[in-house]
């Protein structure tokens, strides 16, 4: 079971973070947005996350972290080209 105020990438591997991030364009149209979010309770990685989307040639166009709750979300564009699907990749495995 998954912790509701960690967000998906709350409950996968820093790696497999990245690996998720990297691989949103074939999951998203050009100018397709992504709406993520993740737990800041221990610790608060969204800086690297808002960095990986930007390098992946996604545009923010959101970001909410309220300084009274332990959650932040970012809203994503992307702005690239479009990409095949790949149907053999693994993006991530949840820890818990």
């Amino acid at each position: 079971m998954t912790n509701s105020q960690n967000g998906v990438f709350g409950n996968i591997a820093a790696a497999d973070v990245s690996t998720t991030i990297r691989a949103r364009p074939e999951l998203v149209i050009a100018g397709g947005a992504v709406i993520w979010a993740r737990g800041r309770k221990h610790g608060d990685p969204t800086a690297g996350i808002r960095q990986q989307f930007t390098a992946n040639h996604f545009d923010e166009l959101e970001f909410v972290a309220p300084a009274d709750a332990s959650f932040s979300v970012g809203r994503v564009r992307y702005r690239g080209p479009a990409r095949a699907l790949r149907t053999d990749a693994h993006l991530f495995t949840f820890l818990r």
